[in-house]
């Protein structure tokens, strides 16, 4: 499946977002996303992207630690 550019984007700003924000503001953001990509990709796709977003997120996180 052929994802959108505008979110694979989203997605990336995201995961970036997750290393300033609080946890609820994280949960509240990615329960957001899956209701946006719900409609579009369908459920087990959706879970997948923000799957993909959480990995990307401590790649993130684990390199902001190094520096």
């Amino acid at each position: 499946m052929t994802i959108a550019a505008e979110d694979i984007t989203r997605m990336k700003q995201i995961a970036k977002d997750s290393l300033e924000k609080t946890p609820q503001q994280i949960y509240d953001t990615e329960r957001d996303f899956l209701a946006d990509m719900e409609p579009k990709y369908g459920v087990k796709e959706s879970i997948r992207l923000l799957t993909k977003i959480w990995e990307l997120s401590a790649r993130m996180k684990e390199q902001a630690e190094q520096w």
